[in-house]
């Protein structure tokens, strides 16, 4: 919580929409969802699927364990996955009921 706090109060925060990558594309985890959810809370948030190794984000959110979403969209190529773990910083989990967790970690700039 500490992390989401302390984007939600950046200054970054205020002056722009927070990018989230959400990797893998789940079906309750996923970026046309957590959108939604986003845009009907009027929040500046944008979340989306990560396309290629090098996309901008600010933070990533990735699910460990259980079922990884509905079909073949689900699976993130090896070299992205690694790309965003160098990137990735300290995070926090949230526990699920199927046993997985979700993370979400922020993502330092450049490689």
């Amino acid at each position: 919580m500490e992390i989401v706090e302390s984007i939600v109060l950046s200054e970054e925060f205020r002056k722009r929409p927070v990018r989230v990558l959400v990797v893998p594309d789940h079906r309750v985890f996923n970026a046309a969802t957590l959108q939604y959810l986003a845009e009907s809370d009027r929040r500046p948030l944008s979340f989306r699927r990560p396309t290629k190794a090098d996309d901008v984000a600010d933070a990533v959110l990735l699910k460990e364990g259980g079922p990884q979403g509905p079909g073949p969209g689900a699976v993130v190529p090896p070299e992205i996955l690694d790309a965003i773990m160098n990137r990735a910083g300290d995070g926090a989990l949230f526990p699920c009921s199927d046993g997985s967790r979700i993370l979400l970690l922020p993502l330092r700039t450049g490689r």
